[in-house]
């Protein structure tokens, strides 16, 4: 997962071209991006960018370029959080319920 992070910058679709993912209850100019939120409970927890790294066993540019990508992939996230001591879960929210999406075991445990 995180060599695919590698991938030359043509290969991906340009951050113009991705739809936007926006948190619940936040307006669209007060939504911060996935990767800042991520950076922040990096930082709050006090580990360095090549700390977290060595827990991924990637690189530090690796875990610069989640902190900035503004629609990181669910498994991407799920490894950070994971490497940072915590779970990821998923929801999908309607107006008369919310259901627990399960991540395979692979998104849970992939580094």
């Amino acid at each position: 997962m995180w060599t695919e992070m590698a991938r030359s910058r043509r290969q991906r679709q340009t951050r113009s071209q991705r739809p936007r993912v926006q948190s619940s209850g936040s307006s669209a100019a007060g939504t911060r991006e996935a990767g800042e939120k991520l950076a922040e409970l990096r930082q709050h927890l006090g580990l360095t960018q090549v700390q977290l790294a060595e827990r991924l066993t990637a690189s530090q540019r690796a875990v610069s370029h989640v902190e900035h990508e503004p629609n990181p992939r669910v498994a991407t996230i799920a490894a950070y959080v994971q490497a940072l001591g915590g779970r990821l879960e998923l929801r999908a929210v309607f107006a008369d319920r919310a259901v627990a999406l399960k991540l395979t075991d692979e998104q849970q445990t992939t580094r």
